[in-house]
């Protein structure tokens, strides 16, 4: 009987130890599993004119150090398709698949916007 009890504390201890880990985890997160789009800096929203109306895009870092009024710029200027890109930057449309518009690249930066 006092082997039994033994052997169940070391069953408990086990399983507490492994759910706590288990919650630590979870609550850091684990690496490769934080969404892109959750970790991205925001940057607000940005109006962008054109011949035949305005629209507003809402503007994300997703890697890399930008500030954010570069990142509205690089937008601002490198949306329209028609525009030369910014100096340094190299900027596309995504495809329509993609839940972002347009996105600018520059030497591992990474800057995206959204149509609102």
């Amino acid at each position: 009987m006092v082997a039994q009890t033994a052997a169940r504390n070391r069953i408990v201890a086990l399983v507490t130890v492994l759910g706590l880990a288990l919650l630590a985890a979870l609550s850091v997160g684990l690496p490769g599993g934080i969404d892109e789009a959750a970790a991205a800096k925001r940057c607000g929203t940005t109006k962008i004119s054109y011949s035949y109306g305005s629209f507003r895009f809402r503007v994300s870092v997703a890697r890399g150090r930008v500030s954010c009024a570069t990142a509205r710029r690089v937008m601002r200027q490198g949306i329209p398709a028609t525009r030369p890109d910014p100096r340094g930057w190299n900027c596309r449309e995504t495809r329509p698949s993609s839940p972002y518009s347009d996105v600018c690249l520059a030497s591992g930066r990474l800057v995206r916007a959204r149509l609102v």
